[in-house]
């Protein structure tokens, strides 16, 4: 049965995937500038387009020192981006294959890692805050719609398109790493998932207790983000692991005092319908889209760091 999320991925799965003999038909298309990324499988390059003069980046794995599993999770993220098109999500411009390496050619994002910018700001101002859920809530609504689950959302994979101004106030965020995503549809039980995967920190419940889960389980690591962008840590937190996932089951939302005064009901009642720990519960990501926090206009002033 072929959906309308199904069609729409076949007219995207354009991407150009070249198979070369060597790597010098790369080499004359791109100047290969700084790496500018380092990841468990793969190093991340600043490229330049010689005949346009356009900036890329370009992430490249070698198949020889990989080993099978990272392949298999490179093979999934070149699936993956080949089937989306959204402003809110990384775009892969083509694919170049030789006997020993993958590069993929993306869009190059200059401001970088989300969690870099608020380690800076130590915390944004909720206005702020509220834009970049606008253009994430959007992008995982647009995800699952199309039958992807991320399942590794974290600050680390949302990426800053340009370095953000004080005075524009507008964070232009692109979602990145699809290495652990997967394609599925729907929730009924057939169609549920049962890896453990993701990060500890902002894995739902249902995945903690090794359950089967949903899409629902990027719902969860949205209003993990949410939390620690408006107050600068984590709502659960523990000295070891095990003490780490209990936290994370009991799932108990804590707004202490001074660091939320400031936030308005709307906003901590948006985390709270994310990190509900029923996912059955839990906002689905076009419902958060609608939520009052992220559709009325708020009063909060408009400056990008907060003091």
């Amino acid at each position: 049965m072929t959906t309308a999320a199904n069609s729409q991925a076949e007219k995207l799965d354009d991407v150009p995937h070249l198979r070369l003999d060597s790597e010098s038909v790369l080499e004359n298309a791109y100047q290969i500038g700084e790496k500018i990324g380092q990841g468990s499988f793969g190093k991340v390059y600043k490229v330049t387009d010689k005949k346009t003069g356009e900036r890329w980046a370009m992430k490249c794995i070698s198949k020889q020192k990989s080993g099978n599993a990272p392949i298999h999770l490179f093979e999934r993220e070149v699936a993956i981006l080949k089937r989306v098109r959204h402003e809110n999500i990384i775009m892969l411009k083509e694919v170049y294959e030789t006997h020993d390496k993958v590069f993929l050619i993306m869009e190059y994002c200059s401001g970088g890692e989300l969690g870099k910018q608020l380690s800076a700001a130590v915390k944004f101002d909720e206005a702020v805050v509220k834009n970049v859920m606008t253009s994430l809530v959007s992008a995982i609504s647009y995800l699952h719609k199309c039958g992807v689950v991320h399942r590794d959302l974290k600050l680390s994979n949302i990426l800053l398109s340009k370095e953000p101004k004080i005075e524009d106030k507008n964070f232009f965020i692109k979602v990145t790493d699809f290495g652990l995503s997967v394609v599925k549809e729907g929730v009924r039980p057939e169609n549920m998932l049962n890896s453990f995967c993701g990060t500890l920190n902002y894995m739902a419940p249902e995945i903690a207790e090794n359950k089967n889960y949903s899409q629902q389980c990027d719902v969860w690591a949205m209003g993990i983000i949410t939390y620690q962008l408006l107050c600068s840590y984590p709502p659960f937190y523990a000295n070891d692991e095990k003490e780490l996932i209990k936290k994370i089951k009991i799932g108990k939302i804590v707004f202490s005092s001074p660091d939320w005064d400031s936030i308005s009901s709307e906003a901590k009642d948006f985390v709270k319908k994310l990190l509900h720990v029923d996912p059955s519960h839990r906002l689905t990501a076009p419902e958060a889209s609608q939520h009052t926090w992220l559709t009325v206009r708020s009063s909060v002033p408009l400056s990008t760091l907060a003091s």
